[in-house]
């Protein structure tokens, strides 16, 4: 594990945060919506934008881009790479949004991205503490995150059916319409 680059082991979890996204991006077919279902999706992704972003300022002011690595028994990240990380992610998730209510099917993927995010940090950050024995960096709000992670899914999975026999990924101007 030590010739992995500088970093790369903490970004594992993402990684597979993002696989399970493109799963169920690709596994789960869109269909027509009524406006107000396109609504309450788009009204409870801004409120996980924003908790999100609560999260990251949590870990920015913490510390989270030094002890996380260092808990893996790497060296800490750069503050720069660890908020280039962070905005790129918030921005994608509001760009998404317009072309959520457009009902474009691939616009889906950075949002389930954001629905298992915010789950996985409602249990990992209360682990991390757990283990080191103190506070670490984001267990504040990663309850709330982890609530609103849940219900993402939950909403999201509403919104979408479990394969209708539309191709699993449509082209990237289609709708959820079949």
């Amino acid at each position: 594990m030590t010739d992995l680059p500088e970093g790369f082991l903490g970004l594992v979890p993402l990684a597979v945060m993002a696989g399970v996204a493109l799963w169920l991006t690709a596994s789960r077919t869109g269909r027509s919506r009524e406006p107000s279902d396109v609504r309450n999706l788009l009204i409870l992704a801004g409120v996980a934008i924003a908790v999100q972003s609560a999260h990251f300022a949590e870990e920015w002011v913490t510390g989270f881009h030094e002890r996380f690595p260092v808990f893996l028994g790497r060296e800490p990240w750069s503050l720069g790479f660890f908020a280039t990380l962070n905005l790129t992610w918030i921005v994608a998730w509001v760009l998404m949004l317009p072309l959520i209510a457009r009902q474009v099917r691939w616009a889906l993927f950075p949002i389930w991205f954001l629905g298992v995010g915010c789950a996985v940090n409602g249990v990992a950050h209360p682990l991390l503490a757990l283990m080191e024995g103190r506070y670490f960096p984001g267990l504040w709000s990663s309850p709330v995150s982890g609530v609103m992670g849940v219900l993402l899914i939950a909403r999201i999975l509403r919104f979408t059916d479990g394969g209708s026999g539309e191709p699993p990924l449509a082209p990237a101007g289609s709708t959820f319409a079949p």
